[in-house]
C-alpha cells in the first residue's frame, strides 16, 4: 500500500496575491517556499496596509496636494521597510511590488482627474478712439491719447442735484478753455492763469 501524501502545511494552501507584476509573483513564489510559516502572513498584511494608506490618496481634492501626500508615503516606506527583520530578498521585492502600485496608482489618478478644456470666443471691448465732447475731433496720437477729463458731481446743495458729468476735452478746446477762464478772470481784475503760475 502506498503511503498517504503529506498534508500541505496552512501557509501553502492560503492565498496571497500582491499583485500582478512580477515582482509580485516572485515575491510571493519565495514566501510560499520559505521555511518560516508566518512571514507570509506578516508581509502580506504590511503590503495591504501601505496599500490602504495608498488608495486613500486618491480623496485628497487638490493634485499638488495629493502628489505631496504620495512622495511623502513613499519616502516613509524605506524607513518602515527597514524595521522589518526579513530577509533582503524580500524586502527588495516588496518594495518593488509597493513601487509598481505607486506607478500604476498615480497613472489612474492623473487619468481620473484631467481636466478638459474647451475653446470660447468671448467679445470684449477695447478702447479704439477718445473723441472730444466739444468738438468731436480725435484726442488719438502716435502713441496715447491726449486729453483732459473733466469731472463733476453736485450735490444737494446745488442746482443740479444728482447730476454728474465726465468730459473728454482734446488740446485745442482745451487751450481755448484756458483762454475763457484767463478773460473772466481779467474782468474781475485778477491775474490771468499764466501770469499766476509764472508768479509762484
Amino acid at each position: 500500500m502506498a503511503p498517504p501524501a503529506p498534508k500541505p502545511s496552512s501557509h501553502t494552501t492560503s492565498r496571497h496575491t500582491f499583485g500582478s507584476s512580477e515582482a509580485a509573483q516572485i515575491l510571493e513564489d519565495d514566501l510560499r517556499n520559505h521555511s518560516d510559516p508566518k512571514l507570509l502572513p506578516k508581509v502580506s498584511r504590511f503590503i495591504s496596509a501601505q496599500l490602504k494608506h495608498l488608495r486613500s490618496f486618491s480623496l485628497i481634492e487638490w493634485p499638488k496636494s495629493r502628489t505631496y501626500a504620495r512622495q511623502l508615503w513613499k519616502d516613509a516606506l524605506l524607513d518602515a521597510l527597514g524595521q522589518n527583520h526579513w530577509p533582503e530578498n524580500f524586502r527588495t521585492f516588496a518594495l518593488n511590488v509597493l513601487t509598481a502600485h505607486f506607478r500604476d496608482s498615480a497613472i489612474e489618478a492623473s487619468k481620473w482627474h484631467m481636466r478638459k478644456y474647451k475653446t470660447e470666443i468671448v467679445e470684449s471691448s477695447l478702447l479704439d478712439d477718445v473723441l472730444c465732447d466739444r468738438c468731436g475731433e480725435s484726442c488719438k496720437r502716435k502713441m496715447n491719447y491726449e486729453l483732459a477729463n473733466i469731472t463733476a458731481d453736485w450735490g444737494y446743495e446745488s442746482r443740479k442735484d444728482c447730476e454728474s458729468a465726465d468730459l473728454d476735452i482734446c488740446e485745442n478746446c482745451f487751450d481755448e478753455l484756458m483762454e475763457w477762464i484767463d478773460a473772466g478772470r481779467l474782468r474781475r481784475g485778477l491775474p490771468s492763469r499764466r501770469e499766476s503760475s509764472s508768479a509762484d
